[in-house]
C-alpha cells in the first residue's frame, strides 16, 4: 500500500488510497499460487485479474453510486493487472468532481492509488461544488484537515470540460511514466480517455449493463 501511493503521489496520498487494491493483489496471488489459470478478486470495485487463457472477458466501469453505467473494457488473455474505480459518492472520499475515474495498471494498488489521485485532479472552482471538511464526514479519516466534495451540481459545459481535461492530464502522464495503462474520466455523464490505437484493451462504446454482441 505505502509502494503504491508513493509511486503515484508520495506529498499527496497516504497508504490507506491503495488499501483496497492491496487486499484484491494479495488474493489473487494466492489463487494463482494454488494453480488457478483464472482469478478475478473484486474487492468493491478494486480488481485484481489474472488470466492464463487465450480468451477475451468484459469489465464494466460505472458510477460508484450505483447510477451512470459506463464502457466496458475487453482484454484479451493472458493477462495479470488491476482495474480500480474511484469517484463521488463511492466508499471513499474524493477532492474531486467525476461520478468516476477507472484506471488500469499492472496491480490493483497501484491502479487504486492512481484513480484516487486522478478522480482528486478533476476538482474545479465551482459554486456549484459543495465540499466539508474530511473529518467532519467521518472522524476516523485518514486525510483530517482536507476538504472533500459532498455534491456536484449542474455544471456548465466549460466547467464540465475543465475537469475532464484536469484528470485526463494527469492519467496521461501517469500513462507516460509508466505508472498506469490506461484511464477512463467521467464527469456529468461525459467521457475523456487516454485509451488510443496502441491500447492493449479494447474500451467498447456501450454501457456496461449491456450484453456482449455475442450474446454472453
Amino acid at each position: 500500500m505505502v509502494e503504491a501511493a508513493k509511486a503515484i503521489a508520495p506529498f499527496e496520498l497516504t497508504a490507506m488510497s491503495a488499501v483496497a487494491g492491496a487486499v484484491s493483489d494479495e488474493i489473487k496471488a494466492h489463487l494463482v499460487a494454488e494453480g488457478f489459470d483464472l482469478a478475478l478478486v473484486n474487492n468493491g470495485g478494486d480488481i485484481a485479474a489474472y488470466s492464463a487463457l487465450d480468451e477475451t472477458i468484459s469489465i464494466g466501469t460505472a458510477d460508484p453510486r450505483g447510477g451512470l453505467k459506463g464502457p466496458a473494457l475487453k482484454i484479451k488473455g493472458p493477462f495479470e493487472l488491476g482495474i480500480a474505480t474511484s469517484g463521488l459518492g463511492g466508499r471513499s472520499h474524493t477532492k474531486g468532481c467525476a461520478e468516476s475515474v477507472t484506471v488500469i495498471a499492472l496491480s490493483a494498488a497501484i491502479a487504486d492509488a492512481a484513480a484516487t489521485f486522478v478522480c482528486n485532479a478533476t476538482f474545479i472552482p465551482s459554486p456549484l461544488i459543495k465540499g466539508a471538511l474530511s473529518e467532519a464526514l467521518d472522524p476516523e479519516t485518514d486525510i483530517a484537515g482536507e476538504a472533500v466534495t459532498v455534491e456536484v451540481g449542474a455544471l456548465t459545459p466549460v466547467e464540465i470540460s475543465s475537469a475532464l481535461q484536469k484528470g485526463l492530464a494527469n492519467a496521461l502522464d501517469l500513462k507516460q511514466r509508466g505508472l498506469i495503462t490506461d484511464a477512463v474520466i467521467t464527469v456529468k455523464g461525459l467521457t475523456a480517455s487516454t485509451f488510443g490505437p496502441g491500447s492493449k484493451i479494447i474500451m467498447e462504446e456501450r454501457y456496461a449493463d449491456q450484453k456482449d454482441r455475442d450474446g454472453c
